[in-house]
């Protein structure tokens, strides 16, 4: 049975949003640090929080690659090739391959044409940074130790003056700016590979992973590290899968001024863990668990901002497979070399030898 939540839980993930300092997080709150490292253990039931990077700023690009097939021999090789995750989709066609990818920007045309051939062609998509759920305790219900969220402050949200007035089309993306790509070495990488596995693991631990002083783990830490973690990704999944199933939604904006809107009053949304920016389209890619009377007021709310002109298209991309869900780091240090993200040469020698032997399988098949 789950360890029940209350208010106080909720409040500690809300600051650990924020921070990975324990004691700062007691301060706070009032309370003190032995019961914040108590209540964290609890909330490892659920899930684990994890240091969320800038992405662009390490020189890697997110994207989605989404194939009608699953070949679970294939996609083992998928962590050599920037994958962050890998999920087998359900849907009313058949079953789906969804990877999270982060590949270099000058690797991408070089891993999606690897991914072609190992996985199959697919769809491709490259987008913005994700925006991932940050916790809110005004969205949690101490009476019945359970999220809530006021769906109808989206509508409010969306039709406001000065976002249906404004029309900048030369806007073509979230971000107008790319931010600088900063300079790492292999020391940074190890310690970024384990905090985005658990954000909370004590420098001393890395040190001793690291084979160094913790001083030296500290130093980079602070002036390398840090700079790089946008917050703390809180990777929580407070329902039982098999019963609330995760789900993939497409959701076509008719300007970018409304993306920004949805985002805006959607990140506190309890029910959404992921919303993913659509490169240079008003598109945004969603990640949610709804129980059911959830997914019903999530419908009825995308129908009325279809009715508004706001939303021109929802799309069901499909259902994680409990049975099949992979999630890795952030590319190890194997994969840096001379302050270069790389596709190791083991790498494609492996790929090729997958594809020869698959090559030799579908011959002897066809004999037979």
């Amino acid at each position: 049975m789950s360890p029940e939540l209350d208010i106080l839980d909720i409040k500690i993930l809300e600051s650990l949003y924020h921070t990975r300092n324990l004691s700062e997080v007691a301060r706070r709150l009032g309370i003190s640090e032995e019961t914040v490292r108590r209540r964290v253990q609890k909330l490892y039931y659920y899930g684990r929080i994890t240091a969320e990077p800038d992405y662009t700023a390490l020189g890697l690009e997110y994207s989605l690659y989404i194939v009608d097939n699953f070949d679970q021999e294939a996609v083992e090789i998928l962590p050599e090739l920037y994958a962050l995750s890998v999920c087998k989709l359900v849907t009313l066609k058949g079953v789906r391959t969804l990877v999270v990818l982060a590949p270099p920007v000058e690797l991408t045309k070089s891993v999606r044409l690897l991914l072609e051939n190992l996985i199959g062609p697919g769809r491709f998509i490259i987008s913005e940074d994700p925006i991932k759920w940050k916790p809110n305790a005004k969205f949690f219900d101490p009476t019945r130790r359970g999220f809530f969220y006021p769906w109808e402050e989206v509508i409010e949200a969306l039709t406001q003056p000065y976002i249906i007035e404004k029309d900048d089309s030369k806007s073509k993306a979230i971000r107008s700016l790319p931010r600088p790509r900063r300079n790492l070495d292999l020391l940074d990488v190890i310690i970024l590979r384990v905090l985005h596995q658990d954000a909370l693991t004590p420098l001393s631990e890395i040190a001793r992973i690291a084979g160094v002083y913790p001083q030296k783990i500290w130093y980079h830490y602070k002036y390398h590290v840090s700079p790089l973690i946008k917050h703390h990704m809180i990777n929580m999944v407070f329902f039982p899968r098999d019963e609330v199933p995760i789900s993939l939604y497409e959701l076509r904006f008719s300007s970018y001024e409304h993306v920004r809107a949805f985002i805006k009053v959607m990140q506190e949304n309890p029910f959404f863990k992921v919303m993913i920016p659509v490169k240079h389209e008003p598109t945004l890619i969603i990640v949610s668990q709804l129980p059911s009377e959830q997914q019903l007021r999530f419908v009825k709310t995308i129908s009325e901002l279809k009715s508004l002109g706001i939303l021109e298209e929802c799309s069901m991309i499909g259902f994680m497979d409990p049975s099949y869900i992979r999630a890795f780091t952030v590319p190890d240090e194997n994969m840096y070399s001379d302050g270069m993200w790389i596709i190791r040469k083991e790498t494609i020698e492996r790929i090729q030898e997958f594809l020869r032997t698959r090559k030799e399988s579908m011959r002897f098949y066809q004999r037979a």
